[in-house]
């Protein structure tokens, strides 16, 4: 889901469902518009029993303070080895 401009909206939708996904391990979606407020209604349904591995979050404009909220969540993703915050201006 890389490069396709999901903005806040987008994110937030995809967060309402996606944690239904049990055996989801690798999202990347890099390259969006999904904000801190987006990346955070993301990351907050994720971390529901995640089995995630790997999430690509570069250049989403995310900024300090998303990534204030999204690192509250990460002790919460027991299996995540890899996480891609490159360019969002922190």
């Amino acid at each position: 889901m890389s490069d396709n401009n999901i903005c806040e909206q987008g994110a937030a939708q995809m967060g309402s469902s996606i944690h239904k996904c049990t055996s989801l391990t690798d999202i990347r979606m890099g390259g969006n518009n999904i904000s801190a407020k987006g990346s955070f209604q993301l990351v907050s349904a994720l971390a529901k029993g995640s089995t995630l591995q790997h999430l690509d979050l570069r250049g989403n404009n995310i900024w300090d303070e998303g990534v204030c909220m999204i690192a509250d969540y990460l002790p919460q993703f027991a299996h995540l080895q890899t996480l891609n915050l490159r360019g969002n201006k922190v």
